[in-house]
C-alpha cells in the first residue's frame, strides 16, 4: 500500500471562529463536551426527555485543538516535556523523542514508564545537542569509557534497541558503535568525539562529506571493523575522440552531466591495459573539468598517458570532501585491512592522523583525487605476511604526505591498489619531510 502526504494544515479549526476551551471533564448538568467522556449522556438523550443538544462551540472547540497540534507537528514541531502528561500515561515510552525546554537539545528517553523531567537532569534519557551543525557520538549515549558494553545491557529486545537505534541488527553490537553511527547519520557536517575512548565492533560508514574531530587523550577501537569514508561514481557517456598527451579537453558522445569544477575518472577495464606486471593494473586517471560547451569539457592540466576513445569508460567522481583532525584510530592486531579508509574522496585533508594495532595496514586512501596527510604516525607491527604497511595509497592521484613519523615492518608509505571499477595507477604523489621506517 502507498499513500500520499496530506496538505498541510496552515490555519486551525475555527481559529477566527466561536468556540469553546474543552476542559479535562464533560458535564451532564450543562452538556458541555469533555475530554474524559467527549458529549456528555445528555447531549444524546431527546429533547422531548430532557435532553440538551451539543452545542456547536463544542465542535469548534475541539476540532480546533486538534488541528492545532497537527499544525505545529507539520510545521517540525516537537514536544516538551510534561510532567503532567507523564503522569496520566504512566511515563514516556522507550524511544519517545523531546525537545528541551531551551529548544538547543533533543532528549530520547531510554526506558519505559520515564517520568523523570531530563531538563533537570532526570535519569533514563539520551540528550542530543544541537550545536552549530556538531554532532557528538556521547550525545547520542556513547559510553566511550574504553570498554565493550553491549546494546543488551540497556535493551532487553533488538527491537526496543532499534527503537532509537534503527541501524542496530544485534543486541551483541556496542553502545558505543551504535551512538557512533547515529552522530554520522545525523547530517551535521562535524563530527566532534574528543575526551572519550569508543569501542567500535562493526563497521561505521559515511557517505557525505565530514570534518572528523579528535585529540591526543580520544581514540575509536575497531575491532573485527572498519570506519569508511566513501562517495561513489556516477557513469559518464563514451568518449567518441581519443585523448592523447596534448589533449586540452574530452569530447563525449552526447552531452555528460558534469559542470565546471567536477572530477572525472578516465578508466579501461582491459586486465593489464596498464602494466603487464598484474592483471589487475589498469590504465586510467582522473581529470578536473575546467569548463563545459555541449558535449567538449575542456580539463586542467594535460593526461598522462593516451587512451583509445573505444576502449575507456568515463565517469564522474561524486566524491566525498573529508576533513580529518586529530583522529587516532587503533585496529584489531586480528583484523586484515585498514581500519580506516577513505574511497572516492575528492578534497582530502588529513592533520594529526593516529593509526595503530592493525594487522595490515592502518590507513587506506583508495581511489581519492587531491589529498594532503600532514604529521601524525602510522604504526604497523605485524608478522603478517604480504601488506604489512603504515599507509596505502590505492589508486589515487594528486597526493601530499608532508612530514609526519610511519612504521611498518614492510612499507611506511605503500603505492598500489586493488581491482574495483576505477582502480587506475597512482598519479603525482609526494612524500616530503616525513620520517618512514620499516624492519625489512
Amino acid at each position: 500500500m502507498s499513500i500520499s502526504e496530506p496538505d498541510k494544515i496552515t490555519t486551525p479549526w475555527a481559529s477566527t471562529g466561536s468556540k469553546n476551551p474543552i476542559p479535562a471533564n464533560a458535564s451532564n448538568t450543562t452538556g458541555a463536551a469533555g475530554f474524559d467522556k467527549g458529549f456528555p449522556d445528555i447531549t444524546m438523550t431527546p429533547a422531548e426527555a430532557g435532553g440538551i443538544p451539543p452545542a456547536g462551540q463544542d465542535f469548534n472547540g475541539i476540532f480546533y485543538q486538534i488541528t492545532e497540534i497537527i499544525r505545529y507537528m507539520q510545521a517540525g514541531g516537537l514536544p516538551t516535556f510534561s510532567s503532567a502528561l507523564a503522569v496520566a500515561i504512566g511515563g514516556y515510552p522507550k524511544g519517545a523523542t523531546i525537545i528541551s525546554d531551551d529548544k538547543k537539545s533533543f532528549y530520547t528517553s531510554k526506558i519505559n514508564a520515564n517520568t523523570s523531567n531530563p531538563n533537570i537532569g532526570g535519569d533514563g534519557w539520551f540528550k542530543r545537542v544541537n550545536r552549530n551543525d556538531i554532532a557528538h557520538p556521547k550525545d547520542y549515549g556513547a559510553i566511550a569509557d574504553g570498554s565493550y558494553h553491549p546494546l543488551s545491557e540497556i535493551y532487553t529486545s533488538l527491537s526496543d534497541a532499534q527503537a532509537v537505534y534503527p541501524h542496530a541488527t544485534s543486541l551483541s553490537q556496542s553502545i558505543d558503535w551504535a551512538a557512533f553511527q547515529s552522530a554520522l547519520n545525523s547530517g551535521t557536517g562535524t563530527v566532534d568525539y574528543r575526551s572519550g575512548k569508543y569501542f567500535v565492533n562493526d563497521n561505521l560508514s559515511r557517505n557525505a562529506d565530514i570534518n572528523l574531530i579528535g585529540d591526543k587523550s580520544s581514540k575509536i577501537i575497531m575491532i573485527g571493523a572498519r570506519f569508511v569514508v566513501e562517495g561513489s561514481l556516477t557513469a559518464l557517456p563514451d568518449l567518441s575522440v581519443d585523448v592523447t598527451t596534448l589533449s586540452r579537453s574530452l569530447t563525449f558522445s552526447s552531452t555528460p552531466s558534469i559542470s565546471a569544477g567536477d572530477t572525472v575518472l578516465l578508466f579501461n577495464p582491459t586486465d593489464y591495459s596498464w602494466s603487464q606486471h598484474r592483471p589487475y593494473y589498469r590504465a586510467g586517471e582522473f581529470f578536473k573539468v575546467h569548463s563545459l560547451s555541449g558535449s567538449v569539457a575542456s580539463i586542467y592540466g594535460l593526461p598522462s598517458d593516451p587512451h583509445l576513445a573505444s576502449v575507456v569508460d568515463m565517469y564522474r567522481v561524486d566524491g566525498v570532501a573529508v576533513t580529518m583532525q586529530d583522529v587516532h584510530v587503533e585496529g584489531d592486531a586480528g583484523f586484515v585491512g585498514a581500519p580506516m579508509v577513505v574511497r572516492f574522496g575528492v578534497d582530502v585533508e588529513i592533520n594529526g592522523w593516529r593509526g595503530s594495532v592493525s594487522q595490515s595496514y592502518q590507513l587506506e586512501i583508495d581511489r581519492c583525487y587531491g589529498v594532503g596527510i600532514s604529521s601524525g604516525s602510522a604504526v604497523n607491527n605485524s608478522p603478517y605476511a604480504g601488506d604489512e604497511y603504515g599507509i596505502i595509497l590505492s589508486n589515487s592521484s594528486n597526493i601530499t604526505v608532508n612530514c609526519g613519523n610511519h612504521f611498518a615492518t614492510r612499507h611506511a608509505i605503500a603505492l598500489g591498489g586493488g581491482a574495483g571499477v576505477g582502480s587506475i595507477p597512482c598519479r603525482n604523489v609526494k612524500i616530503i619531510g616525513a620520517n618512514l621506517f620499516n624492519t625489512g
